[in-house]
């Protein structure tokens, strides 16, 4: 940051912002930086050749750092267009990751209305899906919980739905956080995911017999 510093000091912008009597835009201003870890590629670790879809600078990086191709979403792409990329990614890839974010944005905001019609924008592209589970396997979660109250994260734990061929159902029928605490799938841990997914797939490394 002290190099940073330095160099927008002596920026011709930020000399031509002094010399007209504004503040100079001299520091930047970073959150949640970290070190990154030693990661061993997605395909290398699971088998599968892996996409991410994102409108996020941030999901996409940490997409490409895991070794998932990064494919093409502007910030202003449609949640329905966004759908319509993953399938069309699927015919090429073993497993795409979609990620939306306008819902984490409006809980952000405290704007209960607007995530609300976000989820049912969601619930529409959501459609297009539903003849792909027949021969492919889709999972359906949030990555962590958004506090409208709070407009913040939190740790209360999220619905997961997973749909596909030979999935065990449960007397489940909606998708929210109560209804899913009752489910078959109990509550899990993130890093458990790719292991039922794989298992589903049947990809998984075999053990003993």
């Amino acid at each position: 940051m002290m190099e940073a510093r330095r160099i927008l000091e002596a920026h011709p912008v930020n000399r031509d912002r002094e010399k007209r009597g504004e503040r100079p835009a001299n520091t930047i201003l970073l959150r949640g930086a970290g070190v990154a870890p030693s990661l061993t590629p997605f395909k290398e670790r699971y088998g599968l050749k892996g996409g991410c879809i994102s409108t996020v600078g941030l999901v996409r990086g940490v997409g490409r750092f895991c070794g998932l191709d990064v494919l093409g979403a502007e910030p202003d792409t449609a949640i329905e267009e966004l759908g319509a990329m993953a399938l069309e990614a699927a015919e090429d890839y073993d497993f795409v990751l979609l990620n939306i974010k306008p819902a984490d944005d409006a809980s952000h905001d405290g704007d209960p209305d607007r995530k609300i019609a976000v989820i049912e924008e969601i619930d529409r592209a959501a459609a297009a899906f539903r003849g792909f589970a027949e021969e492919n396997y889709l999972a359906i979660m949030a990555d962590h919980t958004s506090s409208i109250t709070r407009k913040d994260h939190c740790g209360d734990p999220v619905p997961l739905v997973i749909a596909g061929p030979e999935v065990r159902t449960d007397d489940v029928s909606l998708f929210s956080e109560r209804a899913a605490a009752k489910g078959g799938l109990c509550r899990i841990r993130g890093t458990d995911i790719m292991n039922i997914l794989l298992d589903l797939m049947n990809r998984s490394e075999k053990f003993g017999a």
